[in-house]
């Protein structure tokens, strides 16, 4: 049986599209691990990941900006 790491995220409108000619929005990514690093099964760390989407239409074509940086914890509160 394969290991793998869930992942959850949560999203937040801060400026909604129907609002302003633009959208805004951030939200945050928790990686749950489910293998053992030990092992080489899977990652074996909890990740964190913030991130934030602005998007607009130019046109019929709706572009976006996606950034986000992922944090990497450890047991004993050290991160990687």
């Amino acid at each position: 049986m394969a290991s793998a790491t869930w992942e959850v995220a949560v999203r937040y409108g801060l400026i909604l599209p129907d609002q302003k000619p633009v959208a805004f929005d951030v939200g945050l990514g928790v990686g749950i691990p489910s293998g053992n690093q030990r092992r080489d099964l899977g990652e074996g760390r909890l990740t964190l990941e913030p991130f934030f989407t602005g998007s607009t239409w130019l046109g019929p074509i709706n572009t976006q900006l996606n950034c986000g940086w992922q944090r990497r914890h450890e047991r004993g509160g050290r991160a990687a």
